[in-house]
C-alpha cells in the first residue's frame, strides 16, 4: 500500500523539487544580467576605455568588459545595448541595457522558461565626454 501511495505523490514531489531548482537557477542569472547592468553602466558613465579606443571599438570593448564583469554560467548568449539619450557630454543621459535568454538547468519546466528573456535596463548620467558609439550586440561570454 506504501508503495502505491509513493507511486502517486513522487511525480508530484519530484516536479516540485526540479521546479524549484530551475526558478532558483534563473533567478540567479537574472541577478547575473543585473548585475553585468550595473557594473556597465559604471563603465559607460566614465567613457572606460583601457586601450584608448573610440567609437565602436570601444563600445566592443565595454561589452567585452561587461561580460568580464559578469558570472555567465548558463547565460547562452548576451546582448549589450549602449545608446546615448541625447548627446555624449557631461552631464547627459546614457542607457546600458543587457538581455539574456534564460535557460533551466533541470530542463523539466520547458512550457515556463521557454522564449523568457532575462533584461535589465539603467539610465546613467555620463561623467566623461562618451567617446564610444551607439551600438547593440550579442556578446559571447566565455
Amino acid at each position: 500500500m506504501a508503495l502505491v501511495e509513493f507511486g502517486l505523490v513522487a511525480p508530484i514531489l519530484f516536479l516540485v523539487l526540479f521546479a524549484i531548482v530551475d526558478f532558483g537557477w534563473v533567478f540567479g542569472q537574472h541577478l547575473d544580467v543585473r548585475h553585468g547592468v550595473r557594473e556597465g553602466a559604471r563603465l559607460v558613465s566614465v567613457n572606460y576605455s583601457p586601450l584608448g579606443d573610440e567609437g565602436s571599438a570601444q563600445t566592443m570593448a565595454l561589452a567585452s568588459n561587461i561580460c568580464g564583469r559578469m558570472d555567465p554560467q548558463g547565460l547562452t548568449s548576451i546582448e549589450i545595448s549602449l545608446k546615448n539619450a541625447a548627446s555624449s557630454q557631461v552631464g547627459d543621459l546614457a542607457v546600458v541595457e543587457v538581455i539574456s535568454e534564460a535557460s533551466p538547468l533541470t530542463g523539466f519546466m520547458p512550457l515556463i522558461f521557454e522564449g523568457m528573456d532575462l533584461r535589465s535596463t539603467i539610465e546613467v548620467r555620463l561623467e566623461a565626454d562618451a567617446t564610444w558609439a551607439d551600438g547593440v550586440g550579442a556578446v559571447t561570454c566565455l
